[in-house]
């Protein structure tokens, strides 16, 4: 079954909801590495704790990251878990 939620960007992701990240828009290598290394992988569920005018601040996996803007814009989430 698909699911027909939206995605969104997780820089424009709503603060302390379960979302689940669905892609990675980035198109080079190391780029995505280090976003899987932070545990934003597609299927990971997230939260976002904080958004600042340069960063979101993200639970996943038992940790807390700090993405900045653009590289939070390359990752696509649905609200929900999966």
């Amino acid at each position: 079954m698909t699911s027909t939620r939206p995605l969104v960007a997780l820089s424009a992701a709503p603060l302390r909801q379960a979302i689940t990240v669905r892609r990675l828009a980035a198109s080079e290598p190391a780029v995505v590495r280090r976003l899987a290394e932070l545990g934003l992988t597609p299927g990971a569920t997230i939260e976002v704790l904080n958004q600042s005018s340069g960063a979101v601040i993200v639970s996943t996996r038992n940790s807390r990251v700090a993405i900045g803007l653009p590289l939070a814009s390359s990752v696509l989430v649905e609200m929900g878990r999966p």
